[in-house]
């Protein structure tokens, strides 16, 4: 998604939030138009969306199963997103969220991830946003 947001406009960058983690700001492109992006890119991805409000500005992934980052202890994990678009400008765009993961291990049992940024930036790496 990057290379196809670079080849409309020139800026795209990350940022870090207060909160911990990361955004993502888009200038050069109008609102609308990095909205509609987002969502083919989550199909493109298969990631389906469980909901969405473009005048509230924000979109949730339904739960996906995904392999574990290296060196993490799980077979699986479970991820769901939440995505904040906000139009700061006409043509500017900040994107954040967060995430909820789960790690699955081998005997299937379940552990809520405290900290899932590890898995907000692979998600937003997926996405190419940035």
């Amino acid at each position: 998604m990057l290379a196809s947001l670079l080849a409309l406009a020139p800026t795209c960058q990350q940022s870090q939030r207060e909160e911990g983690g990361s955004q993502v700001i888009v200038s050069d492109i109008p609102c609308r138009q990095v909205w509609e992006k987002i969502q083919q890119e989550l199909k493109r991805l298969d990631i389906p969306v469980a909901g969405a409000n473009p005048e509230e500005g924000w979109i949730e992934t339904a739960p996906v199963l995904r392999d574990p980052l290296p060196g993490d202890p799980y077979t699986r994990v479970e991820e769901q997103y939440r995505l904040e678009i906000k139009c700061r400008e006409a043509l500017t765009t900040r994107i954040s969220g967060r995430s909820q993961v789960q790690g699955i291990k081998a005997d299937q049992s379940r552990v809520v991830l405290a900290d899932g940024g590890r898995y907000w930036e692979r998600f937003l790496e997926n996405l190419k946003i940035r």
